[in-house]
């Protein structure tokens, strides 16, 4: 429901500004997840489906907004955790296919195993590069931390991946 709400507004918001919606689909890899006090565990292998709004670059500069959901995944310590991210980028074009970006998510619990207590939802921060392939498909390697508490204790989950978009 809170990603068809996203993709309505991203579509809403589409139609005022100049820009696009693209489709996001990719994997999330070398994760691990840091529990303070608790010491580091790797994390699986989860796979991103998401949508967000493109702006067309002006002066070098655009912007994206979107969501994406990650699969459900083991997060250390026996338990398993999924999420929808809020997230939002400003973009820096380096040539016409090439450019980089650097912004800020907010993850959205979904699915939380009980073994892992209470687990809340905290900013973290995304950077990454991505190719433009034709003026429809690009690619992209990102990294992020997408930060929570569990039981009270600051937790990030932080590694790279990559992802391909698709605009409509």
């Amino acid at each position: 429901m809170k990603l068809f709400i996203l993709i309505f507004v991203c579509v809403s918001v589409s139609a005022i500004a100049k820009g696009s919606i693209e489709g996001m689909f990719g994997v999330s890899l070398a994760d691990e997840v840091e529990i303070d006090g608790a010491g580091a565990a790797d994390s699986d292998i989860a796979f991103i489906l998401g949508a967000r709004y493109v702006d067309d670059i002006q002066n070098n500069f655009g912007f994206q907004a979107g969501s994406y959901l990650e699969t459900i995944r083991d997060v250390g310590s026996g338990g398993e955790l999924g999420f929808l991210s809020l997230f939002g980028n400003i973009t820096y074009d380096l040539q016409r296919m090439a450019y980089v970006f650097f912004g800020l998510n907010l993850p959205f619990i979904i699915y939380e195993d009980k073994n892992l207590g209470d687990v809340d939802s905290v900013l973290g921060v995304q950077f990454g590069s991505g190719y433009y392939f034709t003026n429809k498909l690009s690619a992209e390697l990102f990294f992020r931390t997408t930060n929570f508490e569990i039981g009270g204790r600051d937790s990030e989950l932080w590694g790279g991946g990559i992802q391909m978009a698709y605009k409509f």
